[in-house]
């Protein structure tokens, strides 16, 4: 399997992921920067599009389930990670196609990488995210989380994998 195919494999899995929530209100951005989700005036970061220097930030939200607020909070962080996941994504094949430009690395090679690094920054990405906002609807009752990591930890577990080929 080649290193396209593999890169668009899992960029396909993450989609998925992101998109096997509930149908959500979609948020409307109006003018001035303000964030608006079903009439009710909500964080900027709310609306997506956010960005932060030192921090991968993720958005997610899932609707109030029957089976509880706490799950419905876990799986609004689920979705964030997954947004957090796609920006990763971005990075690892920004980082290796340099690399490969640079090295002129095989396709085998680059495969074992993308295997290492995608495993890798997926733990970190899960274990190292942290709550930075929360809001709920008051009407609808949709919870929005906002996830963040910071990005040096991220972007280094990145250059040591890539590092390692050099060995």
């Amino acid at each position: 399997m080649n290193l396209r195919t593999k890169l668009l494999m899992t960029a396909t899995l993450l989609t998925t992921l992101a998109g096997c929530s509930s149908e959500l209100p979609k948020p409307d951005l109006v003018e001035g920067g303000e964030c608006v989700i079903h009439g009710e005036q909500a964080p900027i970061w709310a609306c997506g599009g956010y960005m932060e220097a030192d921090r991968y930030v993720g958005v997610g939200s899932a609707p109030l389930s029957k089976l509880g607020y706490d799950f419905s909070r876990k799986e609004a962080a689920i979705n964030a990670r997954a947004d957090i996941a796609q920006q990763v994504e971005a990075q690892i094949k920004s980082k290796l196609d340099s690399y490969q430009r640079s090295t002129g690395a095989d396709e085998m090679t680059a495969e074992r990488v993308v295997t290492q690094v995608a495993r890798q920054t997926s733990e970190l990405t899960i274990n190292n995210s942290q709550q930075v906002s929360y809001w709920q609807h008051p009407e609808t009752e949709v919870i929005f989380i906002l996830l963040g990591v910071e990005k040096a930890t991220i972007n280094n577990a990145i250059d040591s994998q890539i590092d390692q080929l050099d060995k």
